[in-house]
């Protein structure tokens, strides 16, 4: 006679819980203790990750272009920063204490971390006063020995020292007297003289000179170049470049001088802050797709069922991100693709694990997909490697997590539309599906 199945009873006839029971809630338990400790480490992976902007992500690195330039950068420093200072009156910045002022304030940039050299108009006039000031200082000891030489003779001779002494420097004066006036229309080299300052960059011409035209381009305008270590790091230029404005702000500049920081290095960091801003954005939308279709689908399940697979495809990306930020690889700008195509691809696999699909079928398949993802990691090109890498990697975690929650979590539902009404054998198709999988053609649901 058919009826309702017996309750199980004990030897002295209490109920008992349906066997298994409590394996499945432990599973459940060890299962999300296993994905709170992976998402922990995925955290403090994720605040070691790193975006790269540099050229050093597009072109390979055997590329005998890249070792120039990295060797290049490594002498000379990384590619620089521009500060640009202009000003209302024309040579404001080269006169009185704004030189000094500006001198100061390329040494603090110069103290700067991440800094290799910079260079102004104001290390130029230090230098050329020093050189200046060694020229003069050698020329004077080398008159004084000519003098001293000329009275020694003189002396040894028992004639007029005096005389003798006198002569020589005569002599020296008019060897050399005209050429050093000549050389020094503007008075002394000094970072006090503005008539040097203003000699050394316009000339007896009053404008700028090609010579130094990079530095001090018109009369209303000079440069600060700032050139930071080689391969800088998005954070590096980033917090050169914050540094800079600050000192300049703070540097006793002439009133109504208004200071400029540019350069290329200061748009890769533009890039860089606005990818920030905006992958959460792009990843919140292609999330929020995902979700919408999960959500309209199968509304016999429970909807947090239905989001099983986006749960397990995010658990699945932030340890595929953990992963690459423990192993502290910069993150090329074409990796962001990697984001929204895991989001989509990565919930089938959770979906395959939740139906009648043998898991070793499973296993094979993501297998396949993880492989042929990978072969692009033998790519020359940076970032086309980092792609095949994170997506193989993304699969990989992906398909296993799945097949961990198809039979922890998704299972569980088998048991209960077993004990309720109209409920299946244990572990039927019909208990154990997933939004999705109604999508099948409807003669595959019929075999």
């Amino acid at each position: 006679m058919s009826g309702a199945p017996a309750e199980p009873t004990g030897d002295d006839g209490a109920s008992q819980p349906p066997a298994g029971r409590g394996g499945r809630r432990g599973g459940r338990r060890a299962l999300a203790l296993l994905v709170g400790a992976a998402l922990v480490a995925a955290g403090c992976g994720l605040a070691r990750l790193r975006l790269s902007t540099t050229i050093t992500s597009v072109l390979p690195a055997n590329s005998r272009a890249l070792a120039t330039w990295q060797a290049e950068q490594r002498t000379f420093g990384g590619t620089p920063v521009v500060m640009e200072i202009t000003t209302r009156a024309p040579a404001q910045l080269l006169s009185g204490t704004a030189l000094l002022h500006l001198t100061r304030l390329e040494g603090e940039l110069a103290r700067l971390p991440g800094v290799h050299v910079v260079y102004g108009p104001g290390t130029v006039v230090n230098q050329l006063s020093l050189a200046a000031a060694n020229l003069l200082a050698s020329l004077t000891g080398y008159r004084a020995g000519l003098i001293s030489a000329a009275e020694a003779k003189a002396r040894a001779q028992g004639t007029d020292v005096a005389a003798a002494g006198q002569a020589a420097a005569r002599q020296f004066d008019l060897q050399y007297g005209p050429t050093v006036v000549s050389a020094l229309p503007m008075g002394l080299p000094s970072l006090t003289n503005p008539g040097f300052a203003s000699h050394v960059f316009f000339g007896s011409s009053g404008a700028a000179g090609q010579a130094l035209h990079w530095l001090v381009p018109s009369s209303r305008q000079v440069d600060l170049v700032i050139r930071p270590v080689a391969a800088p790091s998005a954070s590096t230029v980033s917090a050169i470049v914050d540094q800079a404005r600050r000192l300049a702000r703070h540097a006793g500049l002439p009133a109504g001088a208004r200071a400029v920081v540019v350069g290329s290095p200061v748009l890769a960091e533009s890039l860089s802050s606005t990818i920030d801003s905006e992958l959460p954005l792009l990843c919140g939308v292609a999330a929020v797709v995902v979700l919408g279709a999960f959500l309209v689908t199968d509304r016999r399940q429970r909807w947090w069922r239905r989001l099983v697979p986006l749960g397990v495809t995010v658990v699945a990306l932030a340890v595929t991100l953990g992963v690459l930020g423990w192993a502290r690889q910069e993150l090329s700008v074409g990796l962001l693709a990697f984001l929204p195509i895991m989001i989509g691809v990565g919930t089938d696999y959770p979906i395959y694990a939740a139906t009648s699909m043998d898991h070793r079928r499973l296993a094979a398949l993501a297998a396949a997909a993880a492989a042929a993802t990978a072969s692009l990691a033998v790519s020359p090109l940076p970032f086309v490697r980092q792609l095949g890498e994170a997506l193989a990697l993304g699969l990989a975690v992906s398909a296993g997590l799945g097949m961990v929650a198809g039979r922890w979590l998704v299972g569980g539902a088998a048991a209960g539309a077993a004990g309720g009404v109209g409920g299946g054998a244990p572990g039927s198709t019909a208990a154990r599906r997933l939004p999705g999988q109604d999508m099948a053609p409807a003669g595959a649901r019929r075999q």
